[in-house]
């Protein structure tokens, strides 16, 4: 019988190699991050470092997982990601903790060889079965550990007695599993290695009350920067804390960099910048950004090279930034503040506040008269003290004002 030109034979990709299947699925995963780029992937040499990208709401063939764990027995490093997919099947937590505790289980004789391992599920329930998995092991080569969940299901503490990982300099976990974390730690970060991120992801309990408190997360951060000259990049989301008190009495922060705090009040902030000692030098690069903050009253904020407040709604909360702020550097940053008015412009002429701040960027903040900023322009420019002024997303301006300006 003669063969259809126009038929196209069958395969099974189980047919293919398993290198060839490995390349295919890493392949997918950088797409998956990243606007595709024809450029962007240049697989890695196999025997060397293999990065195992799985995705959690997904049921995996045993055919394929085998091939998988076939390959990456013969890699001398590797990178694990495992990740809830918002675009996937959505489960249920008892569903998830099944099939993650598997994927552990089935991971678990590889994990000590890892340099990455990167879980991010959707309940905070499954990052408890992570932390037992985890639990008593040595893991020398792990830079960089990730144990993030987008709903608090749970607020039982994290299953961790004891972990060793002394080459630790990126770690992103939420505020009770680290303060778990850092208690049982048998060997801190190595100081002579550098600590890039701490990054303390959302803890808000859905049912129950936290028991957290702000001094025992502050105590844990310090305890983890222990021995370091400083630490270059924190963030803390948004966390929710059961016990609060505005006093502070454990060990000093030391110096970081970058801070970047979300959604947090002056219960958490108060404490937070008072533990933060020795201060930057002025020369020093650095910020503090806040994000959806509430102030009651001024917090001190000292020689922070800049100031970046976003998504505030209260004015109070603005100035009593400002008023915490010594203002003793060059640039103070708003984005996306409703809370920023007339009033507040005022106010910082009336009480002098940023006295040798110069550059002001200002956008989304459509609370501001024309009227408000050329008075206030007008006001640092008196004074000796002002170079730039940026506004966008603001009033709009004729000629007339254009030209003033």
């Amino acid at each position: 019988m003669p063969t259809d030109p126009c038929s196209t034979p069958s395969f099974s990709i189980m047919s293919l190699g398993p290198e060839t299947m490995l390349e295919i699925f890493d392949l997918l995963f950088t797409y998956a991050e990243k606007p595709y780029n024809s450029t962007a992937y240049t697989p890695q040499p196999l025997p060397l470092c293999y990065r195992l990208f799985i995705p959690l709401n997904y049921s995996i063939p045993q055919s394929v997982m085998t091939v998988y764990l076939n390959v990456v027995s013969l890699q001398k490093v590797v990178n694990v990601h495992i990740a809830y997919v918002n675009k996937g099947e959505a489960v249920e937590a008892c569903k998830e903790n099944a099939r993650f505790d598997i994927l552990m289980n089935c991971l678990g004789a590889h994990l000590r060889r890892c340099r990455t391992i990167s879980i991010h599920t959707r309940y905070h329930s499954s990052i408890l079965v992570a932390t037992k998995r985890l639990d008593t092991l040595v893991l020398p080569q792990l830079f960089e550990l990730s144990l993030v969940s987008y709903v608090t299901d749970t607020i039982a503490d994290a299953g961790f007695t004891a972990l060793e990982c002394p080459s630790i300099a990126s770690l992103s976990v939420d505020a009770q599993t680290l303060v778990n974390l850092v208690g049982c730690l048998k060997k801190l970060p190595n100081p002579e290695k550098e600590l890039d991120k701490i990054h303390v992801t959302r803890y808000c309990p859905h049912n129950g009350t936290s028991r957290l408190s702000p001094s025992s997360l502050i105590s844990a951060i310090s305890q983890l920067m222990h021995g370091h000259e400083g630490i270059f990049l924190l963030c803390i989301d948004n966390v929710t804390f059961g016990e609060t008190s505005v006093w502070y009495s454990g060990p000093d922060l030391g110096i970081i960099s970058y801070i970047q705090i979300s959604d947090q009040d002056t219960e958490f902030l108060h404490p937070f910048f008072s533990a933060l000692d020795p201060p930057w030098e002025a020369e020093d690069a650095g910020s503090v950004t806040l994000t959806r903050c509430t102030l009651l009253y001024p917090v001190e904020i000292c020689l922070t090279p800049e100031i970046m407040l976003r998504e505030i709604g209260d004015s109070d909360s603005i100035l009593n930034v400002l008023r915490g702020w010594d203002g003793f550097t060059p640039s103070l940053r708003l984005d996306d503040c409703s809370g920023l008015d007339d009033d507040v412009l005022e106010t910082l002429v009336d009480e002098d506040l940023c006295p040798n701040t110069s550059r002001f960027d200002i956008h989304g903040c459509p609370g501001l008269s024309v009227d408000a900023l050329q008075s206030f322009a007008s006001s640092r420019v008196d004074g000796g003290r002002f170079e730039e002024l940026h506004v966008s997303g603001g009033p709009v301006l004729s000629e007339e004002e254009k030209q003033w300006f």
